[in-house]
């Protein structure tokens, strides 16, 4: 015990103050600002990442992971 509170019994949010947290997040965040992405200034290039991720790797089996990534990222 921790100050003589148990966290298991911790009082949880009312569903109506839930709803109401929820509206104020959709006022600072409105459903058309997710149809809207621009990529940050500084993102990296992502092929140099590729090309960095195989520095070390038996070249014969680059095409082989690739291909394997095309089918699904959880394949590798």
């Amino acid at each position: 015990m921790l100050d003589g509170k148990i966290p298991a019994f911790t009082r949880q949010p009312a569903r109506d103050e839930l709803v109401t947290a929820g509206k104020k997040l959709r006022d600072r965040c409105p459903r058309e600002s997710h149809a809207v992405w621009k990529a940050p200034h500084n993102r990296p290039d992502l092929i140099r990442l590729i090309e960095q991720a195989n520095a070390g790797r038996i070249p014969q089996l680059i095409p082989i992971l690739h291909g394997r990534m095309l089918q699904s990222a959880f394949t590798f």
